[in-house]
C-alpha cells in the first residue's frame, strides 16, 4: 500500500514538473501544407494505353499560373524525376510569389519538354480548397497528337473513363 502511495506521489510530482517545462518551452513548429501557406497544387494523371506506339510516361512538365486579371502569380519547375510511369499520378506544388499568396490561379500554362508525359487528366487545388479538373483529350479537339487513355478518373458523381 505504501508503495502505491509513493508511486502516486512520484507521478504527481513528475507530471507537475513536466507541465512546468511545457509552459517554459516555446511551442514546437507545426508544419503546414502548401495550401495552408497560400500555394496551390496540380496533380497530373499519366496516360495508360498498351497500344500506344511511344511511352506515355516521362518528365513532369513545368507549370506557370496567373490570376483572373492576367497577373503572373507563381510557377513550378518541371520535375527532375524522368521515370514517371504510365497509369500513375504526380502532384506538383505550384509556389505562388509572396505578394500573391492565397490568390486563385485561374489560368494555367503547362510546358512539356523532349520527354514530356502524356497527360490523361489534371486536377488543381487552390489554397481555399476549390478543386478543378481537366481531361487530357484536349489535343484531339485542337488537331494535335493525342492517345486514348484507359486510365479511370474518379469524380464526385462517379467514375469517368
Amino acid at each position: 500500500m505504501a508503495a502505491a502511495v509513493a508511486l502516486e506521489v512520484f507521478g504527481l510530482f513528475l507530471g507537475g514538473a513536466l507541465s512546468l517545462i511545457d509552459i517554459l518551452l516555446p511551442p514546437p513548429e507545426i508544419p503546414t501544407s502548401p495550401l495552408q501557406q497560400g500555394h496551390s497544387l496540380l496533380r497530373f494523371g499519366i496516360g495508360l494505353n498498351s497500344t500506344a506506339s511511344t511511352s506515355l510516361g516521362g518528365i513532369i512538365p513545368s507549370v506557370k499560373v496567373w490570376n483572373e486579371e492576367g497577373v503572373f502569380i507563381g510557377a513550378a519547375i518541371g520535375s527532375s524525376v524522368s521515370d514517371i510511369q504510365p497509369g500513375t499520378f504526380k502532384t506538383v506544388e505550384v509556389r505562388h510569389n509572396d505578394s500573391y499568396l492565397f490568390q486563385q490561379p485561374t489560368y494555367v500554362e503547362v510546358s512539356g519538354g523532349s520527354d514530356a508525359v502524356c497527360v490523361a487528366y489534371m486536377a488543381q487545388t487552390w489554397a481555399d480548397g476549390t478543386q478543378l479538373g481537366w481531361l487530357g483529350d484536349m489535343g484531339r479537339y485542337c488537331g494535335k497528337e493525342w492517345y486514348y487513355s484507359s486510365l479511370f478518373v474518379s469524380t464526385k458523381n462517379g467514375t469517368y473513363k
